[in-house]
């Protein structure tokens, strides 16, 4: 790998490491020049600023775990149901694979709000993964599996604003609780919460 190639890369994941452990405003340039054995002038040669450096961080994720999960969901066969829970699977490995960038990305939300350089970036993945699930519970709708009372788009950014929650909760609670039972309580009230009376879809 060119020595270029290499610095780039190292400034991207000594980042990611001080983001999701200090947080945007706790992390600075020097912080990372620092840690990484570089000068100010050497990070500037591949990063204008912070904000474009964050934006990198946040596509990346959107790449790695947003357009994956995307992918990997919509080829899973079966019912909108079945893809749900798909969905709720893959985004509680994410802590495994993507846990820092999972953490930046929930966490660091409001900083991101300020930043008028990140926002579209924060926005525009937020609203890829609002439109996906809007999707499969319009699906279910269809198939009769899911309550047609409910507001696809609503219960699209509840699924989000739960999975976050989840997230950060299972990371700060982690050597208390047991991931698996935390998973499966989360997905049984979820899920039974959404589905036609008498439907037994549960996993």
């Amino acid at each position: 790998m060119p020595r270029q190639e290499n610095t780039y890369e190292k400034i991207l994941d000594t980042a990611l490491n001080l983001l999701a452990s200090n947080g945007y405003e706790g992390t600075s340039i020097k912080n990372i020049t620092d840690q990484v054995g570089l000068t100010k002038a050497a990070f500037y040669a591949h990063f204008h600023n912070k904000s474009e450096l964050l934006g990198k961080l946040i596509e990346s994720y959107e790449r790695d775990y947003i357009d994956v999960l995307i992918r990997r969901v919509s080829e899973q066969p079966g019912t909108a149901i079945d893809k749900l829970h798909r969905v709720i699977s893959f985004s509680s490995g994410v802590g495994l694979k993507h846990r820092k960038g999972a953490i930046m990305f929930y966490s660091l939300s409001d900083d991101m709000k300020a930043d008028m350089d990140i926002e579209p970036i924060r926005k525009r993945c937020s609203q890829k993964m609002a439109d996906f699930l809007a999707g499969l519970f319009e699906e279910g709708k269809k198939e009769g599996l899911i309550r047609d009372d409910l507001d696809s788009g609503m219960l699209a950014l509840l699924l989000m604003s739960f999975s976050r929650g989840m997230f950060l909760q299972s990371v700060d609670n982690a050597p208390r609780i047991s991931g698996e039972t935390y998973v499966r309580t989360f997905r049984r009230v979820f899920m039974q919460g959404i589905q036609i009376e008498g439907g037994d879809h549960g996993k």
